[in-house]
């Protein structure tokens, strides 16, 4: 995968979590309600408070730090996020990835997904784990080698989700080989997937992972803000059938990727950006880059 996208949870709205590990909720609401509900969290560890749209902030010191917080829901989950910092790595490779400078000892992850088992998806997958103790999401057979590797895992399959401390996660389908290109991996073949992801602050992320158009996109309409799909062609689908997946899923904004990696997947991103129009923003993402939405 040429953009290796790493989530970094981390007061992004994109990719702000709400994972209320040591805090307790006030009133249910949704996170888009407006709203005033109370929130208190106990804060172990931490050096700074940064906020943006809470109405009120109550800090009293001690052992640990007890916060009391008055906003939104959606303000609150923003909060959680601040204060958990939860990163999720979507098929790390790195270190043998010509189109990126990343170094896999310079990335931080709670949660590492893959999508499928290829190398160019799954190659730092072990290593990023072992160094930062993250969770192996992945397809059952995945999992399974991992945990065999002594990986912490969490196995789903297509159409399954499994509730997180960051959000929901659905495993989609995606139409590409299964093969599992690690030492033993032979017998863990499974089916390629894609990941919906539903943050608990309410944004909807779509990885596609690799594949091809498929007429099950048309399923997620309505249920996208930000869809990542591929556009390199000749293993998955180009940009036409890309812009084709948008006019199916309709997201608010669109990252392509699995691109420019190596010559028979390079791809003119600006020319895909045009070909989409006004159907949706188009964020072409460099290694390292973070977005905002």
């Amino acid at each position: 995968m040429i953009r290796n996208l790493i989530l970094s949870l981390l007061a992004l709205p994109l990719i702000a979590c709400a994972a209320d590990a040591h805090g307790q909720s006030g009133p249910t609401a949704s996170a888009h309600s407006t709203r005033t509900v109370d929130r208190v969290l106990t804060l172990d560890g931490f050096d700074a408070i940064r906020l943006s749209g809470c109405d009120e902030v109550i800090v009293r010191p001690g052992a640990s730090f007890a916060a009391s917080v008055r906003g939104t829901p959606r303000d609150l989950a923003l909060l959680d996020a601040e204060t958990r910092g939860t990163r999720l790595v979507i098929d790390p490779f790195f270190g043998d990835n010509p189109a990126c400078d990343v170094s896999v000892d310079d990335v931080a992850a709670d949660f590492i997904l893959l999508t499928h088992g290829h190398f160019d998806h799954v190659a730092d997958a072990i290593p990023l784990s072992e160094r930062t103790g993250a969770t192996i999401i992945a397809s059952y057979e995945i999992a399974a080698y991992m945990e065999e590797k002594g990986r912490p895992a969490s196995p789903q399959h297509i159409g399954g989700g499994v509730e997180y401390p960051f959000g929901h996660v659905k495993m989609t389908p995606a139409l590409h080989g299964g093969k599992l290109d690690l030492p033993g991996g032979e017998k863990f073949t499974t089916m390629a997937g894609g990941f919906l992801i539903t943050l608990v602050g309410g944004q909807r992320f779509y990885h596609a992972g690799d594949t091809s158009l498929m007429t099950d996109m048309q399923l997620l309409k309505g249920l996208v803000d930000v869809a990542v799909l591929p556009i390199g062609d000749r293993f998955t689908m180009g940009p036409a059938d890309a812009v084709r997946a948008i006019d199916f899923i309709e997201p608010k904004v669109v990252i392509p990727c699995h691109y420019d990696t190596w010559p028979p997947i390079e791809q003119d991103a600006a020319a895909f950006a045009a070909a989409v129009g006004d159907r949706a923003q188009v964020q072409v993402m460099m290694p390292n880059a973070l977005f905002e939405f």
